[in-house]
């Protein structure tokens, strides 16, 4: 959950719930993708075509740029569920040539290239909740003890996506119940879970030593984030918010900082460089952070940046992530919240260390939308929806500009039914779309109903048609 001063949660799988909101939403969103391998998807320069050579030898064929055109090289449907029951399919990464997602009761892997089914890795339960990132190619889950609708999310499982395995299974004692405000984190040497009224944290290693038991002495909702730094933030009894850094070898905490009075949520937007989000107005949850403070490593202030009441979109959500903010480098992304249908928005990036902007860059068509999400290089991209005549389309920005250029272009989907890609993004990056070695990589975390079966589009894997 965020760190708050008050207000009630979800549980995990409702908070997840989509509802199809925008099944027939006309106009197109867009989604910003700032994530890595995209230097092996851009146009290549061509060769000059200089015929046959004096000895006869014909010269090398030129070049030819990758095609723009996609096809979808995976499409993954809601799996058959119980007729009592729904469920959720939290999570989706990609680790080398493997891309995983959560499923029904279990995690998938498939190979990226093909779309292949490589594995299936049960678990005992659903997911409740899932670390946002992969680490060295681990993640960690946090599921329910049984497939009861009722049962608790009292198992941590950390699962290497290179084999499908489950490197361990450990207890999450305490009162962690059906998931509500559950927050969970995995670095290079810590994977760790926290949620109102308590944390637990175990080490990457075979054995699984544990780290910590419980929240920060007179703290409550703690939460975690940082693939290589570690950070944590909770909210404390003097009423302020507190920042925390952690050692990634023992977990101790190496310094803190308390925020000023006054905000009445926060999030740990980044952990390298450390960003953090807070919210001071009455409707936290539905205006969303107002302010965006960077942190030095050592826990210096470096910029402040007023994001005023409901201009950006954050995405902050009850996970303690604001997965529609993106940090890469030295800049944060963030795009301007779309009024309505008929008005573009845009893709404002700021200086991380000065708070200045540094440009702004407007959605190609009106009514689309851009959506940033994490970045693994740094390169922005952005993913733009179908209209009913036009197919998605994926496009680079350049970061120093903001300069778009188009990278893939999806081909035309049914808007009428369900076995369209629609339901995979989302304004407020809830389940990023990812980008790695020329592919797009959607998922849709549910919730899933059984009707549902066979007809949702769950996943998708898109890549540029071989050239002819």
């Amino acid at each position: 959950m965020p760190a708050l001063e008050r207000g009630e949660q979800q549980p995990a799988a409702e908070s997840r719930g989509r509802h199809r909101q925008w099944r027939n939403t006309v106009a197109g969103a867009a989604v910003l993708l700032m994530l890595g391998g995209v230097a092996g998807c851009g146009t290549t320069a061509g060769g000059g075509g200089k015929g046959p050579s004096a000895s006869g030898t014909p010269s090398p064929s030129p070049t030819r740029p990758p095609s723009t055109e996609a096809a979808a090289v995976l499409k993954e449907f809601v799996p058959k569920v119980d007729e009592d029951y729904h469920t959720s399919a939290t999570g989706n990464w990609v680790a080398g040539e493997v891309y995983a997602t959560g499923v029904p009761f279990a995690v998938v892997g498939y190979q990226a290239a093909t779309g292949r089914k490589l594995w299936t890795l049960p678990l005992s339960g659903e997911i409740c909740e899932s670390s946002r990132d992969a680490s060295r190619g681990l993640v960690a889950v946090v599921h329910r003890a049984t497939k009861d609708s009722e049962a608790l999310c009292t198992r941590m499982s950390l699962i290497d996506l290179s084999t499908g395995k489950q490197v361990w299974e450990k207890p999450v004692p305490g009162s962690v119940s059906k998931g509500f405000g559950l927050n969970v984190n995995v670095s290079e040497s810590i994977a760790a879970a926290g949620w109102p009224d308590g944390s637990v944290a175990y080490q990457t290693t075979t054995a699984g030593r544990q780290l910590w038991q419980n929240a920060p002495a007179g703290c409550s909702g703690p939460e975690h984030h940082g693939t290589n730094d570690v950070y944590g933030i909770s909210f404390c009894q003097d009423r302020r918010f507190r920042v925390e850094r952690r050692s990634p070898d023992t977990g101790r905490v190496e310094w803190t900082y308390t925020l000023p009075r006054g905000p009445r949520a926060a999030y740990i937007v980044s952990a390298s460089p450390l960003v953090v989000a807070t919210s001071h107005g009455e409707d936290y949850d539905v205006d969303g952070p107002d302010t965006l403070t960077s942190f030095t490593s050592q826990g210096k202030v470096q910029a402040t940046i007023d994001l005023g009441k409901r201009k950006y979109e954050t995405g902050c959500d009850d996970d303690g992530t604001c997965d529609a903010i993106v940090v890469a480098h030295d800049t944060i992304y963030l795009a301007t919240h779309a009024k309505n249908f008929r008005t573009q928005n845009a893709l404002t990036a700021f200086d991380v260390r000065s708070g200045a902007r540094k440009w702004s860059s407007p959605a190609p068509d009106a009514g689309g939308n851009f959506v940033p999400v994490r970045a693994e290089s740094g390169e922005p991209m952005a993913y733009q929806e179908p209209t009913p005549l036009k197919g998605a389309k994926l496009f680079r920005f350049d970061p120093a500009t903001g300069r778009q250029s188009l990278v893939l272009r999806m081909p035309p989907v049914d808007m009428s039914g369900d076995n369209d890609s629609r339901d995979l993004v989302r304004a407020d990056g809830r389940d990023p779309a990812l980008y790695s070695h020329g592919r797009l990589y959607l998922h849709f975390s549910g919730i899933y109903w059984p009707e549902e079966t066979g007809k949702s589009l769950m996943s998708a894997i898109y890549a540029p048609k071989p050239n002819a």
